[in-house]
Formats: structure tokens, sequence, C-alpha cells
């Protein structure tokens, strides 16, 4: 299974709802860069689409080298990338640090999971 579409507009409420202490405008234009990023094609340095919520925050990297998940199946990807130009749903492996495990919290329902000690440096 793929992401869960999400408006930008919609997502970016949550953020700033999850994140109350941040600075929207340069969120909205490090997602937006993001974005325009993913819809060109970007690449994570392991070869898979970029995520675009995630390398807002982190940079540009994928779904599995940001979260070290495989599946984004109740994670959301912002709607305009999913109908195009980079909206690829397959992941990579890769290695992810603790701090960046946490950041992407905005699912349904979703409880952190411990780090898996393969993914750590």
């Amino acid at each position: 299974m793929g992401f869960v579409p999400i408006r930008m507009d919609e997502f970016i409420k949550l953020h700033r709802k999850s994140n109350p202490g941040e600075r929207p405008d340069e969120f909205i234009s490090l997602l937006r860069r993001s974005v325009a990023d993913a819809r060109q094609g970007a690449r994570c340095h392991c070869g898979a689409p970029i995520w675009a919520i995630g390398s807002a925050v982190v940079g540009n990297a994928c779904f599995t080298c940001i979260t070290g998940e495989a599946d984004p199946s109740s994670d959301y990807e912002i709607d305009e990338v999913l109908k195009g130009g980079g909206g690829e749903t397959l992941v990579a492996q890769g290695f992810v640090d603790d701090q960046s495990s946490k950041v992407f919290r905005l699912r349904r329902g979703h409880k952190t999971s411990k780090p898996n000690p393969k993914m750590q440096a």
C-alpha cells in the first residue's frame, strides 16, 4: 500500500497544531521546496523517490531512510506529489536516527516504535 494523500494546506494545519513552537513560514517554504523537488523526480541517496513531507524537515530522502520503516500505508504524503512527477510509492532500506523517526508521527493512531538497533549508526 502507498501513502495516505493529504492536501498541502491540510498537512500544514496538522503540522502547526503538532509543532506550535516552530516558525510556520519557514516550514511552509521547506515543504514547498521538497514538493517541487519530488515532483521533478528527486531521489534519495539510496535511489528511491524522496518523501516530500519528511524531506521538508530532514532534507531530501525517501520514507525508509527517514523513518526506518518500509510501509508508508498510514503516513501522509502531499497529494500533488502522488498525482504525478515523482509519485512512486516504492521505498528502499536505509538508516534512520532516533530524532527523525519521531518527527513524523502525525499518522492516525500511530505509536512510535522503538528504534531498530540495526538501523542505528
